[in-house]
């Protein structure tokens, strides 16, 4: 944009994620960003009116910070990596269950027994991989595309999200089975997903072009979807209630959106109902801290507090799960760091 206001649109594609915007002195335009071909950050250039080139592709998630007069780059490579913590009753501590290096999105099966998780690595594809293996040990199994959502409640599908063009949900077995697919015709991304009051349907939230989020329950028997009320969140075990989250409160109503009782809570983020559906799990922000709160009551008490995971404040929790029986629980410490270099002789583009 020049300091008229006239702005110019140098690059046609669409990124995930643009960072370490730079000049060079002959006035080519570096950035940084992802895309959907190329699983880590690169270092892209553009001159107005011209093609995006790639300027550099090395080892890592590159980001061009400055450029010299002498044409030297000020170059940094990204570190930020995740891990997948398990902790059981038959564990003293918690250990690390990922499969490559970028586990996220674990989900548990209600009792505990089985554990799923995306796998964001660049082997595992633009779509990840959806990682399958029991808590007891035993090795990692690959059940497709996607990332998990939930278990059922007997433990024997797994729905999962696919952030393809368009985007789809489809049940995996977790044993012996065929894969399963829900209908979300007409939407060109899905965001979210969950079972339905039963497991005869599936929700989903999304959008199809143009148009703005909603969602929509879909049974798997066929036939239409219907719409469901908007901030759609999860199903009580018994299928009775909804728990969603509206206007920064958490809010329970019926499965026909009549109101049950309004949560005041502050930040926690929501892992789960407890198997009993009386009350629902709520995690401290970066903390492996979990509360079980009763939803007749509104008060709450402290279930979880991994010393361990909270020790180190500079490895935040980012994520986390935990069975609905309260006895078996993950979470994923973040590391994110910066390796600094000068880089020389960059081959200009004529």
């Amino acid at each position: 944009m020049t300091l008229a206001g006239k702005r110019t649109v140098l690059s046609p594609e669409e990124y995930s994620r643009i960072s370490g915007i730079a000049w060079t002195r002959d006035g080519e335009v570096l950035f940084s960003a992802y895309t959907q071909t190329a699983h880590q950050q690169l270092i892209f250039g553009v001159r107005p009116g011209g093609e995006v080139r790639t300027a550099i592709n090395g080892a890592g998630n590159l980001v061009a910070q400055d450029v010299a007069t002498d044409a030297r780059w000020l170059v940094t490579r990204e570190v930020f990596a995740l891990q997948l913590m398990l902790r059981t009753p038959r564990d003293t501590v918690a250990r690390d269950v990922g499969w490559l290096d970028f586990p996220f999105g674990s989900a548990l099966s209600g009792d505990g027994r089985l554990l799923a998780f995306g796998e964001a690595s660049a082997e595992s594809g633009v779509n990840y991989s959806v990682m399958l293996r029991a808590t007891d040990g035993g090795k990692a199994v690959r059940l497709g595309a996607g990332m998990p959502m939930a278990f059922s409640r007997d433990g024997r599908w797994l729905l999962t999200l696919v952030p393809s063009r368009p985007g789809r949900v489809a049940i995996y077995p977790t044993g012996a089975g065929t894969e399963r697919a829900v209908n979300t015709a007409g939407f060109e991304t899905i965001s979210r997903a969950g079972w339905g009051p039963t497991e005869d349907s599936v929700w989903f939230c999304g959008a199809a072009a143009g148009a703005k989020n909603s969602c929509r329950l879909s049974p798997l028997a066929g036939g239409a979807s219907r719409p469901l009320p908007p901030g759609m969140g999860l199903f009580s075990p018994d299928g009775t209630r909804i728990l969603s989250r509206n206007d920064g409160k958490l809010v329970v109503t019926t499965a026909a959106g009549e109101p049950v009782r309004e949560l005041a809570t502050a930040d926690e983020v929501v892992t789960g109902w407890s198997a009993d559906g009386r009350g629902i799990y709520l995690r401290q922000p970066r903390r492996m801290t979990i509360d079980l709160l009763d939803i007749a009551t509104g008060a709450g008490r402290r279930v979880i507090d991994d010393a361990t995971a909270n020790a180190d404040p500079n490895r935040p929790v980012r994520a986390a799960a935990v069975s609905a029986d309260g006895r078996v629980y993950t979470y994923q410490p973040q590391r994110q760091a910066s390796d600094l270099f000068v880089v020389d002789g960059v081959r200009q583009k004529p």
